[in-house]
């Protein structure tokens, strides 16, 4: 079966994932640690990567960086960093990257909505980011792309998920997988029921 896979605009495996900036492909992968509650504020880094321009370096020097945007962003996050962001929270990590970043929050009432507007959200060269619970853990991953069959009908959500191994000569390493009745989140260990509660759309500011 003929397969599609669609990502955003600059990804590039080389061979971990890596978004091309001014001729130099700075890597995207962020890691969470087992201990912290980091996954928003990580995918929100990256997408500030993607969208905002800013380089690893920038980013991984966040809590001392002297970057008004990311000092703003360090405020808001330290009170998060363990227990974990809601969707509210993540507008206000955004909101630390105005006017060059703006957010805002989709919550898809049916499964058959998620792959277009999905598709809809990536065609406009914006971020999404999965908010999504299951069994004991709520958690939030970048979506950097989505995958259909020779149809066009959308067949999963492509992750790069910060508490899952760094993918190597691929650009991601996990999928939420859109079947007919329920959302499958799936790594190379593990296949799990899930329920995707919200995506948070970051954009350039207008």
């Amino acid at each position: 079966m003929a397969l599609w896979q669609v990502y955003l605009s600059g990804l590039v495996a080389d061979p971990e994932p890596c978004v091309r900036r001014k001729g130099r492909l700075q890597p995207l992968y962020l890691a969470q640690s087992v201990l912290d509650g980091s996954c928003g504020l990580l995918a929100v880094l990256q997408a500030a990567m993607v969208l905002g321009g800013f380089s690893r370096a920038q980013v991984l020097a966040l809590p001392t960086s002297p970057h008004p945007m990311l000092r703003r962003l360090w405020k808001q996050a330290q009170a998060t960093y363990f227990h974990g962001a809601t969707a509210t929270q993540m507008i206000a990590y955004v909101d630390a990257f105005a006017p060059q970043l703006t957010a805002r929050i989709i919550r898809p009432r049916r499964i058959s909505h998620i792959g277009p507007l999905v598709q809809t959200i990536l065609d406009a060269g914006a971020v999404p980011i999965a908010g999504f619970t299951g069994r004991g853990f709520s958690h939030w991953a970048l979506v950097i792309g989505m995958e259909r069959n020779a149809q066009g009908r959308p067949l999963a959500l492509l992750l790069l998920d910060p508490s899952v191994a760094e993918p190597l000569f691929g650009l991601f390493n996990a999928r939420m997988e859109l079947g007919a009745g329920a959302v499958q989140y799936a790594t190379q260990d593990s296949l799990s029921p899930v329920r995707l509660c919200e995506l948070v759309i970051v954009q350039h500011g207008t």
